[in-house]
């Protein structure tokens, strides 16, 4: 259900369903987990370089680089009467969102209704399939109007 590595404060690493939340409080106390310190950067050019630690198999980029270009920079730059060149950067920031971070879920008999605020229901159903036996489900979703800060299920 989760990736076997851990790669920030907060990533997931258990999950815990219950008849009552009492139960469930009882069974999260009961997690133990123990953790490997793995090589890391907390630099970000030093993140890109071929020999940094990797985060993911495929590398340190959550995705393929997006490039948008309007008008001749060059041009502006050559024309500008002061140019400072310098690197900013800041703490990481999140906005906070208005609805909760997890789902609903109802056994019925042998069918399974997960209500989920989501802007991919289909990621989420497929992912629920990924680890279930596929005769023991059914869906319900709703989709989001994008308040999360993240856009996969």
């Amino acid at each position: 259900m989760f990736d076997s590595t851990v790669r920030f404060v907060g990533d997931e690493v258990a999950a815990v369903a219950a008849e009552s939340e009492e139960i469930a409080r009882d069974a999260t106390e009961l997690i133990e987990v123990e953790y490997d310190v793995l090589p890391f950067v907390a630099d970000m050019q030093l993140a890109l370089e071929p020999d940094a630690p990797r985060v993911y198999e495929g590398g340190n980029l959550a995705s393929k680089p997006q490039q948008y270009a309007r008008g001749n920079v060059e041009a502006g730059l050559q024309a500008a009467e002061v140019v400072i060149d310098e690197v900013y950067t800041t703490q990481a920031a999140c906005h906070n969102c208005f609805e909760p971070h997890g789902c609903t879920a109802f056994w019925e008999g042998d069918q399974l209704t997960i209500w989920e605020s989501t802007q991919s229901v289909w990621l989420v159903r497929q992912r629920s399939c990924d680890v279930m036996p596929s005769d023991l489900w059914a869906w319900q979703s709703y989709y989001c109007r994008g308040w999360r800060y993240w856009a996969s299920g």
